[in-house]
């Protein structure tokens, strides 16, 4: 088992259940919705969205369908598809890269804890993709910004066009630190706020 030391380097901060639950029931509108967790770790917030499916009436003939998790470390993934499973549900975790990650389609909830890996831990290889990931999207960050900001960056557009806009913009302090263009907090959710009458 990890150390709290080696886990805080690599940005790991895991979800408690009663957070992961809060986000699942705003982001997870209908039974028919797709869900990407893009840095899963153990599957805190995944788990959390199966759960919200099933209440609201998934057919678990379907979870595989429903739940998407990236994580690169394989086992912190491992053990999300272990816990999954052990709760009855199935899903798609893959093992690798989220700046690499060949989404199938667009999802309609994108939610999730971004690893938050400090400016001066951030670098190399994995920065690069990183910055390139954003870069994609028409977003230049800073020299300042921590993995969280690219991470917010990219996965946003992966949220389908119908859930509307699912981020929400940083302070212009941020603007100013992190990036000539405001990179969105995913505050710990990609999903729109909607309308819809929550079941």
């Amino acid at each position: 088992m990890e150390s709290r030391t080696v886990r805080k380097a690599r940005g790991a901060f895991f979800t408690p259940p009663e957070i992961a639950r809060a986000l699942a029931a705003w982001a997870v509108r209908s039974a028919d919705d797709t869900v990407l967790e893009p840095s899963c770790g153990e599957a805190s917030i995944l788990l959390a969205a199966a759960e919200r499916l099933k209440r609201i009436g998934a057919h678990p003939s379907r979870w595989r369908e429903r739940l998407h998790g990236v994580e690169i470390f394989a086992a912190s993934a491992g053990t999300a598809e272990a816990r999954l499973r052990e709760a009855g549900f199935d899903a798609a975790v893959a093992v690798g890269d989220f700046f690499e990650y060949d989404a199938p389609a667009a999802f309609d909830a994108v939610v999730g804890n971004p690893p938050f890996v400090r400016y001066r831990n951030f670098s190399g290889a994995a920065r690069a993709r990183a910055l390139e990931a954003a870069l994609a999207q028409g977003v230049r960050l800073s020299g300042l910004a921590g993995s969280w900001a690219a991470f917010t960056v990219a996965a946003a557009p992966l949220a389908s066009k119908s859930a509307g806009p699912g981020v929400r913009p940083r302070s212009a302090r941020s603007r100013r630190r992190h990036g000539r263009r405001t990179p969105p907090s995913m505050a710990k959710s990609g999903r729109r706020r909607s309308s819809r009458r929550r079941p």
